[in-house]
């Protein structure tokens, strides 16, 4: 699965609130291997979310050199 999101930080605002992102972890793969790349101002940023039944850390470190 491959995801590109270019829709940037969106800043909300509330009277008399306080609203901030939040990061959350990702427990469980729904896809053997996803690669998703967010367009931030001037660069790009990936996320890659993995099986572990899969593949190891390892072989996911090794896979990321070739990009």
């Amino acid at each position: 699965m491959f995801t590109f999101q270019t829709e940037g930080e969106s800043q909300w605002s509330f009277p008399n609130l306080d609203v901030k992102p939040v990061s959350y972890g990702c427990e469980a793969a729904k896809f053997d291997l996803s690669l998703t790349l967010s367009e931030k101002k001037d660069h790009l940023i990936g996320l890659f979310n993995y099986n572990t039944d899969l593949f190891s850390a390892e072989t996911m470190e090794r896979f990321v050199t070739h990009f």
